[in-house]
């Protein structure tokens, strides 16, 4: 039998975790990361993705086949979708990643939404 995996399962994101998965290709990506979000979008939660723009595109497709207005989402700061290499390049020193850079960059953007809970994807890793 398979290990659960979190990111198939909004239900378990009740409380703040983290979770890291790998995937074959693309489409499993896509299929997994729109999971994740349409299910903070049921919950009426907010989310952040930090994408390349291929990825990105899928994610936004798979979200609008599922029924979701993305642009309502973006439109009124219910989702924010940032460019990843852009977000990486905001806190890396020498191509080192800076602790007081990376929390200036992401600490604001989470902080956004007060107390509610976030569901957030990134790849900033390659």
């Amino acid at each position: 039998m398979p290990a659960a995996n979190p990111i198939d399962d909004h239900d378990e994101h009740a409380e703040p975790h983290h979770a890291v998965r790998f995937y074959v290709d693309d489409v499993e990506l896509f299929d997994a990361v729109a999971r994740f979000l349409a299910g903070a979008v049921a919950d009426e939660r907010p989310i952040v993705v930090i994408a390349r723009p291929a990825h990105r595109a899928g994610f936004e497709e798979r979200l609008r086949a599922r029924g979701i207005d993305v642009d309502e989402l973006i439109g009124s700061g219910d989702a924010v979708f940032l460019d990843a290499r852009a977000t990486l390049d905001a806190f890396l020193v020498d191509g080192v990643p800076q602790r007081a850079l990376f929390r200036g960059v992401i600490t604001p953007l989470i902080a956004r939404f007060g107390d509610r809970l976030v569901a957030a994807y990134g790849e900033m890793v390659d």
